[in-house]
């Protein structure tokens, strides 16, 4: 999930009592939980790192937060209202992929309203609701251009538009996702790096850069030849392309 609802009131008051440490664990627990899908680690040591403490203070935090506001199950701490709001967001996204494969939202029709005998005040027919959530997209990798026609997305479009953003939802810095990736583009090309990336966002781990680092190791020194990288890379940029600019280029 890259969006869910965050009720401050409802926050506020239950974490009124909290440190400024257990604040920030909980935080971060919270939104880890939400990007991954998946409930917090059972080890410890595990819910540490992901939530980036350090410290022995930070880490006391992390355990009391743990403790009061998530279940510890078999496959790890759950947490009721982050588990509400997932399934809710899954079954509104399997939803909108139904009507999708229907042809698309149906249009918004009008029904009279009961205590409108003479029909002068329409209401609009519910329509499933749509989200910022971007697993409600069928293809992410479309950009619509001022034409009305998907435009051409380019190697850096991918990588570091799809890259960046995975990286540092799990805690990256910004620069430091993005020098990651370009060091992972030189050492093995864009193609490889996309088809990993590709790998990695359906695979949701909750440290992407450990899981794009274990998956493209550091190379030896005889690399490829230029010219096989960009061959290749051509290849998975078309391959990311809208369905109606492939036929175009064919």
């Amino acid at each position: 999930m890259n969006f869910y609802k965050h009720h401050l009131g409802d926050y506020a008051i239950a974490t009124a009592h909290l440190s400024w440490d257990e604040d920030m664990a909980y935080s971060r627990l919270l939104r880890v939980y939400y990007q991954t899908e998946k409930p917090i680690p059972a080890d410890h040591t595990q819910a540490y790192r992901i939530a980036r403490a350090s410290s022995a203070a930070q880490r006391k935090a992390v355990d009391v937060v743990l403790a009061e506001f998530f279940t510890l199950e078999s496959d790890g701490y759950h947490q009721k209202r982050c588990d509400i709001e997932i399934e809710q967001a899954t079954a509104k996204a399997n939803k909108n992929r139904e009507v999708g494969n229907l042809g698309g939202r149906p249009k918004k029709t009008m029904m009279v309203s009961e205590n409108n005998h003479d029909g002068s005040e329409m209401e609009p027919c519910h329509n499933p609701s749509q989200t910022p959530d971007s697993r409600l997209k069928t293809k992410p990798t479309e950009a619509i251009a001022s034409d009305g026609k998907p435009s051409k997305l380019t190697s850096d479009e991918i990588i570091f538009g799809y890259g960046v953003p995975l990286l540092t939802n799990a805690g990256t810095t910004e620069k430091q996702a993005r020098s990651f990736l370009g060091g992972l583009r030189k050492a093995h090309g864009d193609a490889v790096l996309i088809d990993r990336l590709r790998d990695c966002m359906r695979a949701k781990p909750l440290q992407p850069l450990e899981w794009l680092a274990a998956a493209l190791p550091p190379l030896g020194k005889n690399v490829g030849k230029q010219a096989q990288l960009e061959s290749r890379n051509a290849a998975v940029v078309a391959d990311w392309q809208p369905l109606e600019l492939r036929e175009e280029a064919a």
